[in-house]
């Protein structure tokens, strides 16, 4: 007598080589699947041969003088944020805009805690990096002058002059009061 189980196996052996034999069955047409790219090329050449391009344009019409530009030289000005820094924000990886969604609060009593710090040179360094690349001030409760103004505080309470300098050649419109 066949138990159950030998009859599940002889059915789904079954049914296995017959979903083999269907497959091959179905396989064994061939199918030019070159000559219906060529129709379609072909028919893709004939749309485009009937199809006329017409460009209108004022600069290949008569009428030229119709084209104005107008530029509002307030409008430029009003969207003029200063920029000032030493490093060039791609040679970090860092983001013109890291600093302007800052609040300006958070900066003076985050550089007030690292101040209070002894920081490693690598710290220091990074910190050196961060503060001095070129970016965007904060919007909101610093303007852009107290912004530089905690930037050369730093150079100078960590003696960097030279750095000093040269953030004062590379930004010209930097550092017009004395300290």
């Amino acid at each position: 007598m066949i138990s159950l189980s030998h009859l599940n196996k002889l059915k789904e052996i079954t049914i296995f080589f017959t979903i083999i034999i269907s497959n091959f069955a179905f396989a064994a047409d061939p199918v030019d699947i070159w000559k219906k790219k060529e129709n379609q090329n072909e028919q893709s050449n004939q749309i485009s041969n009937e199809k006329k391009i017409t460009i209108k344009s004022p600069i290949l019409s008569d009428d030229v003088n119709k084209i104005t530009i107008k530029i509002d030289e307030q409008k430029i000005n009003n969207f003029e944020q200063p920029v000032i820094g030493i490093f060039d924000p791609e040679d970090n990886n860092f983001s013109l805009n890291m600093w302007s969604e800052s609040d300006g609060e958070d900066i003076k009593n985050i550089l007030k805690r690292i101040d209070k710090l002894k920081l490693t040179k690598l710290s220091e360094d990074l910190l050196f990096q961060v503060l001095f690349t070129n970016a965007h001030p904060p919007k909101t409760n610093l303007t852009s002058g107290e912004f530089l103004k905690i930037k050369i505080d730093w150079l100078i309470k960590n003696q960097r002059f030279q750095d000093l300098e040269t953030l004062l050649k590379n930004n010209p419109t930097v550092g017009r009061e004395t300290k």
